[in-house]
C-alpha cells in the first residue's frame, strides 16, 4: 500500500492585490500623518506642504523630491477632494486593470502625475502656492477610460443619496471643459477662483492620459481583412 503525504504547497493561483489598492492606501496612510502633524501643529501640517509640496521656489532651493511626493498630500479641510481622488481611482482601476493589469495602471497613474506636475509648473513657476494632490494621475486614467470604453456607463449614489448615471466619455469631456475654463480664468486671465482648483495640473493629467490611449491604440492588433478559409469537407469514399 502506497501513502501520498500531503504537502502545504498551493497549486493554487493567490489573488493580487490590485494596483488602485495600493495607492489608496499611500493616500490614505499620508492623510492620516498629515492630519496629525496638523492637528499637533494647526496652521502649519508640520510642515509637511512646504516639504513635500511642488513649486517652482521648492525646485529652485534644491528640493528636488518634491516631483515624487507632492501626490500623497492632500487638504485636511476638504475631505470631498481626498474622498474623489479615492473614488477615482478605485472605480477607473477596476476598469482599467483586467484591460493593462496592474503594471499598466500604475504606470498611466505615475505618467499622469508627472504631466500635471509639469503642466502645473509651466504654468505657476514664478508663483507662491504649492501643487498638492494626486488628481492628475485620476484624471490621467479617466482620460485613457474614456478612449477605451466611451460608452461605459455607470450608476453612483451622490452622497449615498441621488442616482447619478454618466458614460466615460461625458465624465471625460465635462471634466476637460471645467478644467479648460477654470485654466483661462486663474492661469491667463489671472482671476482668482473662489476655491483651490489646480486646472492646469488636471489638463496636463489627461494630456498623458490622451497619449497612453493613443499609443495603446498604434500597438493594437489591426483587425484583418482577410476572408477567413473554409475548410472542405471531407470525401467518403
Amino acid at each position: 500500500m502506497t501513502f501520498v503525504r500531503p504537502t502545504l504547497r498551493e497549486d493554487y493561483p493567490r489573488e493580487t492585490t490590485p494596483a488602485t489598492v495600493w495607492l489608496v492606501c499611500a493616500l490614505a496612510g499620508a492623510f492620516v500623518i498629515q492630519f496629525a502633524l496638523e492637528v499637533a501643529s494647526p496652521g502649519g501640517g508640520g510642515g509637511l506642504e512646504a516639504a513635500m509640496g511642488l513649486s517652482g521656489r521648492a525646485l529652485q532651493d534644491g528640493r528636488w523630491w518634491t516631483p515624487l511626493t507632492f501626490w500623497l498630500l492632500h487638504s485636511t479641510s476638504n475631505l470631498f477632494h481626498l474622498g474623489v481622488v479615492i473614488a477615482g481611482l478605485l472605480i477607473l482601476g477596476r476598469e482599467l486593470g483586467p484591460r493593462i493589469g496592474a503594471a499598466g495602471v500604475f504606470l498611466v497613474f505615475a505618467l499622469g502625475l508627472l504631466g500635471g506636475a509639469t503642466w502645473w509648473l509651466a504654468a505657476n513657476w514664478g508663483g507662491s502656492g504649492e501643487l498638492v494632490g494626486a488628481t492628475a494621475g485620476v484624471c490621467a486614467l479617466l482620460a485613457l477610460a474614456a478612449g477605451t470604453a466611451p460608452e461605459r456607463r455607470f450608476d453612483l449614489l451622490l452622497f449615498f443619496l441621488f442616482p447619478v448615471s454618466f458614460r466615460m466619455r461625458h465624465a471625460a469631456w465635462t471634466l476637460l471643459a471645467a478644467d479648460g475654463l477654470a485654466f483661462a480664468l486663474n492661469d491667463l486671465l489671472g482671476r482668482p477662483l473662489p476655491f483651490a482648483y489646480a486646472a492646469s495640473s488636471h489638463l496636463g493629467g489627461m494630456a498623458a492620459g490622451w497619449i497612453a490611449w493613443r499609443f495603446l491604440r498604434a500597438r493594437a492588433p489591426a483587425p484583418s481583412d482577410r476572408p477567413v478559409p473554409v475548410p472542405e469537407a471531407a470525401e467518403i469514399g
